[in-house]
């Protein structure tokens, strides 16, 4: 039975853009101003607005919940890739 392994709530990708912003992989990113053409492309369609996928199933079956908010969830993914396990 497939289930949702979610923080069961929305965040910012900005999150992810800060942690990859001060790693050894120094991305550089920043908000486009207001009329500015982007480079960032989304493939789908905005409208109706997201919503967070539920991890209730997975948290009924399996008593498993998130152990760390977006921020330090960003943190861990950004160790990892910095580990030998991340370069493959």
């Amino acid at each position: 039975e497939p289930m949702n392994i979610s923080m069961d709530r929305l965040w910012n990708l900005d999150v992810m853009a800060r942690a990859l912003a001060g790693s050894p992989l120094r991305l550089r990113w920043r908000y486009a101003a207001e009329g500015e053409a982007t480079n960032l492309r989304y493939g789908f369609p905005l409208k109706p607005p997201r919503r967070a996928l539920s991890n209730a199933r997975i948290g009924a079956r399996l008593a498993w919940k998130p152990a760390h908010g977006p921020e330090e969830a960003c943190a861990d993914y950004v160790r990892w890739l910095q580990s030998p396990s991340g370069t493959n």
